[in-house]
């Protein structure tokens, strides 16, 4: 089977103007061309999507002496329509015990997904969190979004690896 991958490294650096604040580092391993960073900066420039937790979906997945594991779902009707895929996922936030702090979030899909153009068998996108004790606010310190999508007719991996850094008031 022939597969294809996608990975890029990036870094967001929220104090520069708004079109400089995607640093683009590496595509599939290479220095960006222009359209990479172009591409890239188009689809990091959309507003996030807020959506509700649907109460009746919390699971406690895993508890130990340092971290809770809470599992949940999302209310499809609160779903953009760009993301209703994600009424097919389960979200999983992993919270520190000693700290008492959320340190990551993964969201993973319980079913094939329809992403835009692409059918997607495996979706598994994990944020990680730093909170900021002068902000007193989380900020995103890296994603890391892994997909198996039909291309084709073939699977192929697609990694995007996003770091994030440089969090000051502007």
């Amino acid at each position: 089977m022939t597969t294809a991958s996608l990975s890029a490294s990036e870094l967001w650096y929220p104090s520069k103007p708004e079109a400089e604040r995607w640093t683009v580092i590496s595509v599939k391993g290479k220095a960006p061309g222009a359209s990479d960073i172009k591409t890239f900066r188009k689809n990091h420039s959309k507003a996030p999507v807020t959506a509700v937790i649907d109460d009746n979906t919390y699971k406690i997945e895993k508890i130990n002496d340092d971290f809770l594991v809470i599992s949940y779902k999302q209310d499809p009707a609160s779903l953009a329509a760009e993301a209703s895929f994600m009424k097919d996922c389960r979200l999983h936030m992993t919270i520190n015990l000693k700290t008492k702090r959320v340190e990551k979030l993964q969201s993973l899909n319980e079913k094939p997904l329809k992403i835009k153009i692409f059918n997607a068998e495996k979706l598994d996108l994990v944020v990680k969190f730093i909170y900021e004790e002068n902000e007193k606010r989380y900020f995103t310190e890296s994603e890391d979004l892994n997909l198996i999508v039909k291309f084709l007719g073939q699977l192929a991996p697609m990694e995007t690896i996003s770091e994030y850094s440089n969090y000051k008031k502007i």
